[in-house]
């Protein structure tokens, strides 16, 4: 049997026999992908599939959108639809409907008649089970509510214990990566004998050789074969990092070797006697001249004829090269380790700020003499060459900043932490941190493709702040990290073997000392490295990644108030102690038989993509249903040049033992705030997030060919990537797990897989967080729709007014117009009785919002008038009071009754439905939507 993911036409393909009970008439025809998706698509359209959509927006729009499922019922809609489309809160109450279905008796036709509470069996207890008991736990992640309540410090206890044991994965690593600076300290403190500092030396001229001719030979004017970022980094980017390394060794040990005259002897003393920068340029000639002598062969059997020139162009930037490095090495770099110097308001010994400043120093005299070369050589390079070396110029500067900064916050922050530091800054960093954390948590940073907007002056502020606070905090965070590996280092002083064959430089000797960690030893140092490198990659394997976010914080109580609603209080044994009950949760593709096919909307991120015109979206649709999971956008293959058709796995098989399950599904998609939220990512608050592991995403296998071995687990093998590319934003689509998140993050309606499922009648039930009614996520819907599939959904007129407006009168509802005529073709019988091809009909779209004019109902009128931002409350708002529940059931409810029920009058106009009821529908809204 093959393990090949599915394809789009193959998803449409089941979805259509499942809907129908039958096969597409054109199932299998078509000998490409292309050939059978738009057959499928033809016959879609004939058949005229309808959707309902309910919004992203936490509990507001769970509860609305129960109201709106109640309208439907009882106008005898609810059970006419093909989809039902989810995101994010309103997966909660997709979720519990479909659970309801399933284990509803009756099915979908019990649902239907017991939900609108119509005719109560108990005059006393008119609303069915399902629908008290989501009334019952409208707080639902702490149902009994109060600072001293066991719901409330459970909360806080699942926090605190998964924080602790995600810095148990993290912190490990942090420290052996920060440890790399003390390693080149403790390395720069021994006395290198003679035959190790000349082969340093040579090390480091042959890697330079090597960094020399990548640079000309992979420059795009001349080369045959284009190289990626990775190629780049591992044969130039790592060489020129580690010749810069080897270099700056060799001078901090040659200049304080008791041997020196030994090397003298060769040449130095001659060249020197000439002048000191002598024996830097003879050493950098001879780099450019070994690189040159290379260089220009392959050139001339290239048949370039500017080979005479690039090689003169490469002696002459040797000589300036040589001229600079010197400079660098006697007149910039400290000479006197034991000697101290004034920093920032302290003294420090040179040998530490050495270490620190020294590889720097050397990759920016790297970056000098490739300016220099791109002007010397610009009369015979192309542009194409310039914007290459640019771009190494570019990754030159990021290495030289970062490892600065690293090294300077490692090896003298400690100091620094003595002084007022210690006192003020580290305290301050450290509730920087914590607020930024906070902030982030609570609030969606301004998405990039939404920065032409107009936003509020909060806003502003916190799409700066909480980056700068971010970096505040990082900061303090690797001093504090710094002060902690002294402790370690101190720890180990005295109690690891002695290496009688190391021997250590006169400064080494005085400052090596029980007490200072500063100057630790190389066996220390390489002992801690591999220490917290074993004990992080340990703690990866054993500590589930997924399990130990807040997700499953999450996930529980959302299955434990929407899913066990579905279920009869009689059939409920939940555990006495914690009130959870294992058997509230059921796998989704235990719903596949039935009606409608429920679609839970996610989001796959992509921060780290290599789809330059999806840089602000940084990511794509995913979706899980009864049926399939996956996305029609990842790749079936390597080869992105081809047209992609989508990777997608069975539900049944997808995401551990029985497939992915319905709680999993419905909090995937409500994942709202995590480190890589799409569009809404910011590179910094992405760290400082999942370092408070404030991570609601979940990881899963790549449905696509990279995860052909992972796609059936449930959670990664080891925490390792995972939580590193969360942690540094390097989520995309070509490794073997993918990270999922809320379906928000890219699409917040649904309404983009409805169209790409061709419905012909779509109701969207939009209650996401809109107070100005600027209609945001309707806009984005649209604008992905009409980008991706060439689809142009219109709006004629919008006659939907915020509160601000105090309108009295408007609609409830919007109509759209989805034109599947720009793209697709439907089969038609002509007069002749010739079966033709004709544009397909285009769609309808029925866009309905919480909206309050003053004249609903008194319940919620007097709800409204008490709560100014009434029907649009902050999400963060996850703690439903009563009358909070009812006014938002009740407003979904009346909004459908009224469409129902227009006082307007007068035919409606365009396309019909096949079936009665919801035709009836469609032109009642459009009598109130135009």
């Amino acid at each position: 049997m093959s393990n090949r993911p599915l394809h789009l036409y193959q998803v449409l393909e089941e979805e259509y026999e499942n809907l129908h009970g039958k096969p597409s008439p054109t199932a299998g025809q078509g000998t490409t992908s292309e050939e059978r998706l738009r057959n499928i698509y033809k016959e879609i359209h004939q058949q005229e599939h309808s959707a309902i959509c309910l919004s992203g927006g936490g509990i507001r729009s769970a509860t609305f959108g129960l109201g709106i499922l109640q309208g439907l019922a009882h106008n005898h809609l609810l059970d006419k639809f093909s989809y039902l489309s989810t995101v994010s809160g309103g997966g909660y109450v997709g979720g519990w409907l479909s659970a309801w279905i399933h284990r509803h008796e009756k099915g979908l036709a019990g649902v239907v008649e017991d939900l609108p509470s119509e005719d109560p069996p108990l005059l006393l207890r008119p609303e069915p089970e399902p629908v008290s008991h989501l009334r019952s736990y409208s707080n639902y992640l702490t149902p009994q509510i109060g600072l001293l309540s066991a719901d409330t410090w459970t909360l806080i206890a699942i926090i605190t214990r998964n924080l602790i044991l995600n810095w148990l994965v993290l912190i490990p690593f942090f420290v052996a990566a920060l440890a790399l600076p003390r390693l080149f300290l403790s390395l720069a403190q021994l006395e290198a004998r003679p035959f190790i500092r000349v082969t340093t030396l040579l090390l480091g001229f042959l890697l330079g050789v090597v960094v020399l001719i990548y640079m000309a030979l992979r420059r795009p004017s001349i080369a045959r074969t284009r190289r990626d970022q990775e190629h780049f980094f591992m044969w130039c980017l790592v060489p020129l990092i580690l010749s810069a390394t080897l270099l700056a060794l060799y001078w901090t040990w040659a200049t304080r070797a008791n041997d020196w005259q030994w090397e003298k002897s060769l040449t130095f003393d001659l060249l020197n006697n000439l002048h000191p920068a002598v024996p830097f340029i003879v050493f950098a000639l001879l780099l450019h001249l070994v690189s040159g002598v290379v260089y220009s062969g392959i050139l001339r059997r290239l048949k370039q004829g500017t080979a005479w020139k690039e090689f003169a162009a490469l002696i002459a930037n040797g000589l300036v090269g040589g001229l600079i490095l010197w400079l660098v090495a006697t007149k910039i770099l400290p000479q006197q380790p034991l000697q101290s110097l004034p920093f920032l308001g302290i003294e420090v010994k040179e040998l530490p700020f050495y270490s620190a400043v020294a590889v720097p120093a050397y990759l920016i005299l790297t970056f000098l003499a490739l300016a220099i070369f791109a002007g010397i050589s610009s009369r015979w390079t192309e542009d194409e060459d310039r914007e290459w070396w640019a771009r190494f110029g570019g990754w030159v500067l990021i290495v030289i900043v970062f490892w600065t900064l690293a090294s300077l916050l490692v090896l003298l922050g400690p100091n620094l932490a003595d002084n007022i530091w210690r006192t003020y800054v580290l305290p301050g960093g450290g509730i920087i941190g914590l607020i930024t954390a906070l902030l982030a948590r609570s609030a969606k940073l301004p998405a990039k493709d939404e920065k032409g907007q107009k936003t509020g002056i909060v806003a502003t502020i916190m799409s700066y702040a909480l980056p700068m606070g971010a970096v505040a905090f990082l900061g303090v965070l690797v001093v504090l990290l710094a002060l902690g590996t002294d402790t370690l280092l101190t720890f180990l002083r005295g109690r690891l073997p002695q290496v009688s064959n190391w021997q250590y430089s006169q400064v080494a000797s005085q400052m090596i000392s029980p007490t200072n960690p500063l100057f630790p030893s190389l066996l220390e140092v390489v002992f801690l490295i591999i220490l917290t490198l074993a004990f992080g990659f340990l703690m990866a394997k054993l500590i589930n990644t997924n399990k130990f976010s807040i997700h499953a914080m999450y996930r529980n109580r959302l299955i434990r108030a929407y899913l066990g609603a579905s279920r009869k209080n009689a059939d409920r044994q939940p555990e006495p102690f914690t009130g959870f009950d294992p058997d509230d949760n059921l796998s989704m593709s235990k719903l596949a038989s039935q009606k409608p096919l429920h679609i839970v909307n996610m989001t796959l991120n992509l921060v780290h993509g290599d789809r330059l015109a999806w840089q602000n979206r940084k990511a794509e649709s995913f979706t899980a249903s009864t049926l399939h999971c996956g996305s029609f956008q990842v790749p079936d293959a390597e080869d992105r040049t081809q047209p992609v058709y989508g990777s997608y796995r069975r539900t049944q098989e997808y995401g551990g033992d029985g497939g992915i399950s319905l709680g999993t599904a419905i909090a995937i998609s409500g994942a709202a705030v995590s480190p890589n939220m799409g569009y809404y990512s910011s590179p910094v608050v992405t760290l400082l997030m999942t370092l408070f592991n404030v991570r609601l995403g979940w990881w899963l296998g790549n449905p696509g060919p990279p995860g052909e071995d992972y796609y059936k687990l449930a959670y990664p093998k080891s925490a390792v990537y995972p939580i590193m590319a969360e942690m540094l934003g390097l989520t995309d689509d070509d490794n073997s797990y993918v990270y999922l998140s809320d379906g928000g993050h890219f699409e917040n309606l649904g309404l983009y897989e409805m169209v790409l499922r061709r419905n012909k009648l779509i109701i969207i039930s939009d209650a996401s967080d809109d107070s100005e009614f600027k209609f945001d996520n309707l806009g984005n819907a649209v604008q992905k729709i009409r980008t991706d599939f060439g689809i142009p959904v219109d709006f004629e007129k919008m006659q939907i007014f915020p509160r601000k407006d105090n309108k009295t009168e408007g609609g409830y509802c919007a109509i759209g117009t989805i034109k599947y005529s720009c793209v697709d073709t439907m089969s038609q019988v002509d007069a002749t009785g010739k079966t033709v091809q004709v544009p397909a009909e285009d769609g309808t779209i029925i866009y309905v919002k919480p909206v309050f004019y003053g004249n609903e109902p008194r319940d919620i009128y007097h709800y409204g008038m008490t709560h100014d931002t009434f029907p649009h409350e902050s999400t963060v708002d996850q703690w439903f009071s009563e009358t909070q529940f009812e006014s938002y059931r009740k407003l979904g409810s009346h909004i459908i009754d009224s469409i129902c029920k227009p006082k307007a009058t007068g035919p409606g106009t365009g396309p019909s439905i096949n079936d009665p009821g919801l035709n009836k529908f469609v032109q009642n809204a459009r009598k109130l939507g135009l």
